[in-house]
């Protein structure tokens, strides 16, 4: 029966490497090696079996080179069977011994450490057969944190060790993996096993002094002059939480500077806070100091003292939760989002992610009252932002005001989705039209179980005041919006009464910024003129009025219209000669009349056109 051969390294020690070879099974005799055709081991005269019943009896040491590696070339084994099969096996060994990679990474700011094995695994003409490997990560003395660890049962899996857990002084990695291929026969040798197994190490020493560290006294001195106008109800109370709160977001401006390599913004951002704390900086780092956790510049923390005290504590999103008590106020400012404390007295829960707008005050919590907020009336239309975490009746909780909503349920819906509010705190993603007010909430970043949205809420519109039927309004930004009216065949009639764009609302007044008629269906070819014109008005169905007559194409002839074709567009100019007498008033809406009134429009019976008006509204 055939022998095996396996050469078992596991160290630099010579007594620590290993031949180990084996037979069939119930065979047994005694063993010749040889290297480059010279003996390095014999016991062919001897007494003992080096095999006994196939397996292995000896221990039979490799030796190393002055490198302590195992010697590459010809290794000849020679097996003389006293009882069963004498065999021969001869290998070309040529694999180095593994040099461990271990690659650290750490981040002072966020915080966070990361250590990889990026160890090479790959033997030429090898197969791994079996693996193991571990990583433990040991803390600074003095730090009493348990050690980390992880592991890989293969070769190909990404090994490493990732915490925001940071402590000043010496992170120590140590690895160690063990590692079996099997080496395929090449011409004139035979397969064989190769086990290796090994430690690495790495130390990444944690050393967190920075510019925002030389003035921490400055921040902390801001904080207590905060913290003593409060309790003293001085005057200066607001503008030095002003002044406080601007410069926690100046700390975190100098991590994301930091994280985006805009280091030229570091001295700035540094002279900003010693500005606004009128304080140069005293702080110094004692070297001698025993290990002490790394609270970044991001954190989390459950009092804005905290936040200041620790240096931004624990690493959240590269945000703060800036929870005010009871002397410093009720806003947070956490992640990446604007908090407000709210009490619910709704007798019910308001669940995760429902919208809910301000119905009152509660003098005992001095927080303000909400509910539910609705679509269907005015007045619960007012959405404040989403209720972060589940708020029990009769206790306060945290709504979301503006900001990242993580972990929120958006999986009926698509990334991109603008959100708008519904009824009973639910959010849509259709746009409410005529009959309810429509206002805008949140935009959908993930769509998921434990999605995520970005939270802008926005004033509501009432559309019943606002949209004709057959009016599409777009919202543009900054306030502009689109409206389009289409006008299908029987352009002809618009000399008689007019058509709705805009209807009035109370209050309101629209400022209109260009307008323009593209036509979709070319009338007959002829010479009746077409006026297309915008009125103010308060109703549609109106004859045209010389003073309401604002924007127009001036005469249009169909014969013109026709040779251009469909989809030809016409742009719309203020009406002259009296700008003064034709204007828009609060409350007015916008219709589209011929002004042409005297003439005949047959040509343009069977004609199609859609107005489209670019505009913007506001409440004085």
């Amino acid at each position: 029966m055939a022998i095996s051969v396996k050469l078992l390294r596991t160290g630099t020690n010579t007594t620590q490497n290993t031949f180990v070879v084996t037979a069939g099974s119930g065979d047994s005799g005694k063993l010749q090696i040889q290297y480059n055709d010279s003996d390095i081991y014999n016991n062919l005269s001897g007494s003992t079996s080096d095999i006994l019943n196939g397996a292995s009896n000896t221990t039979i040491t490799i030796p190393l080179d002055s490198n302590e590696n195992i010697q590459k070339g010809k290794y000849y084994f020679n097996f003389v069977a006293d009882v069963g099969s004498s065999d021969t096996h001869t290998i070309n060994f040529q694999i180095d011994a593994r040099d461990p990679v271990l690659a650290s990474e750490a981040d002072v700011y966020a915080p966070s450490f990361r250590v990889d094995d990026n160890t090479p695994y790959t033997v030429d003409n090898g197969t791994v057969s079996a693996a193991t490997r571990s990583l433990t990560l040991q803390y600074p003395a003095g730090s009493s944190q348990p050690n980390l660890s992880a592991s890989a049962a293969d070769t190909t899996t990404a090994l490493y060790i990732s915490t925001s857990n940071l402590w000043t002084g010496a992170m120590q990695t140590t690895l160690s993996y063990d590692v079996t291929y099997t080496i395929a026969a090449t011409t004139g040798y035979d397969t064989f096993t190769y086990q290796e197994s090994g430690t690495g190490y790495d130390s990444e020493t944690i050393n967190p002094d920075n510019a925002l560290c030389d003035v921490y006294d400055c921040i902390e001195n801001l904080r207590q002059q905060v913290v003593d106008a409060a309790t003293k109800q001085r005057s200066n109370y607001a503008q030095l939480l002003s002044n406080y709160t601007y410069t926690c977001s100046l700390g975190l401006q100098f991590r994301e500077a930091v994280t985006c390599s805009k280091t030229a913004a570091l001295d700035d951002i540094i002279a900003q806070i010693k500005a606004l704390t009128n304080c140069q900086g005293t702080s110094a780092q004692d070297p001698s100091a025993p290990s002490r956790r790394v609270y970044g510049i991001g954190g989390s923390s459950e009092s804005i003292q905290d936040i200041v005290a620790n240096m931004f504590t624990d690493a959240t999103n590269y945000g703060v939760d800036a929870t005010y008590n009871d002397s410093l106020g009720t806003i947070s400012l956490e992640g990446r989002a604007l908090f407000l404390h709210v009490y619910n007295d709704t007798g019910s829960t308001l669940s995760k992610g429902k919208a809910v707008y301000v119905t009152g005050y509660d003098s005992t919590t001095g927080l303000p009252e909400v509910s539910l907020a609705d679509n269907t009336a005015a007045a619960s239309a007012e959405a404040i932002g989403l209720v972060y975490t589940d708020i029990a009746s009769a206790t306060s909780g945290k709504a979301l005001v503006s900001g990242w909503f993580e972990e929120v349920n958006t999986l009926s819906y698509s990334v991109g989705d603008r959100l708008y509010l519904s009824t009973s705190g639910n959010l849509t993603a259709t746009e409410p039209g005529a009959g309810a007010e429509s206002q805008f909430m949140a935009t959908v970043l993930e769509a998921a179980t434990a999605g995520q949205l970005l939270v802008s809420p926005q004033p509501s519109i009432n559309y019943n005041d606002s949209i004709s039927a057959a009016s599409v309004i777009t919202d543009l930004q900054n306030n502009m919006k689109k409206v389009t009216l289409t006008v299908s065949a029987g352009i002809d009639s618009l000399s008689a009464t007019s058509l709705e764009i805009l209807s009035g609302a109370a209050g309101r007044i629209i400022h209109i910024h260009s307008a323009v008629v593209t036509i979709t269906t070319a009338p007959s070819t002829g010479s009746q003129i077409v006026d297309f014109t915008i009125m103010a008005g308060t109703s549609s169905g109106a004859s045209y009025a010389a003073g309401d007559a604002i924007w127009h194409t001036n005469n249009l002839s169909s014969s013109i219209a026709n040779t251009a074709g469909a989809d030809a567009m016409y742009v719309m100019t203020p009406k002259a000669p009296d700008p003064v007498v034709a204007h828009l008033s609060a409350g007015d809406g916008i219709y589209l009349l011929n002004a042409d009134t005297v003439g005949t429009y047959t040509d343009w019976s069977s004609a199609a056109a859609k107005v489209t008006v670019f505009y913007s509204q506001y409440t004085p």
